[in-house]
């Protein structure tokens, strides 16, 4: 958003076309998705590879721009969350849909990066400085990215992990069966999901400094 205001002319008339057709997409596939019995099945994938496509390759951003943006944004998280992850003695993970050069400037802008085991996500393939799509899409959003991501943090030799997300992905829905798994969510959360947690042995938190604090 912040790449496509800086444009002009036909530029933005054609990133505003694509942005169009990426939301209509993700739109679509949420409600297509949503006819299936399964919480993990968001459509996010279908979007993200869309958005891979029709926007992120042609619209040819430079990474410098997205580093320098993106690290601005480290600001908008708190204080009170900073301090609960210095004081966190737990080893922490992200898994994000999000590139991890983007989240990497964001938590280095935050100084948060240190406090941070390990980020599974995608990354932008660059050539040239500018981003030329997705560098693969083996870990990206919904059930088939999240779920990979919750993986490799299972397979480490943990004997209890503690999971927290707004969605099923995020919470560990398809890891049930890993009895050192805690997953948690908002209180906020929607009823079914917060349903689905507690029925699991899991835990509602107010708020992420909450849930730094679970042992």
């Amino acid at each position: 958003m912040d790449y496509y205001k800086q444009q002009a002319g036909l530029k933005k008339l054609d990133l505003a076309f694509r942005g169009l057709v990426v939301k209509s997409c993700r739109k679509f596939a949420r409600g297509l998705f949503s006819v299936f019995d399964d919480p993990t099945m968001t459509g996010e994938t279908t979007s993200l590879q869309v958005c891979d496509i029709v926007y992120i390759r042609p619209a040819k951003i430079p990474i410098s721009f997205v580093k320098e943006c993106s690290g601005g944004y480290g600001k908008y998280i708190r204080p009170s969350v900073r301090e609960a992850l210095s004081n966190c003695t737990d080893d922490i993970y992200v898994v994000s849909a999000e590139p991890a050069q983007l989240l990497d400037a964001v938590f280095r802008a935050a100084n948060i990066r240190e406090a941070i085991m390990d980020v599974y996500c995608t990354r932008f393939k660059i050539k040239d400085d500018i981003i030329a799509g997705f560098e693969k899409l083996g870990l990206h959003a919904g059930m088939r990215g999240k779920y990979l991501g919750l993986m490799e943090v299972a397979s480490k030799p943990y004997d209890k992990i503690y999971t927290l997300g707004d969605s099923a992905a995020d919470a560990g829905f398809e890891l049930h069966r890993a009895e050192r798994l805690v997953p948690c969510t908002f209180s906020s959360a929607p009823e079914e999901l917060k349903a689905s947690v507690l029925s699991r042995n899991g835990k509602l938190v107010n708020s992420v400094e909450e849930f730094l604090q679970l042992n």
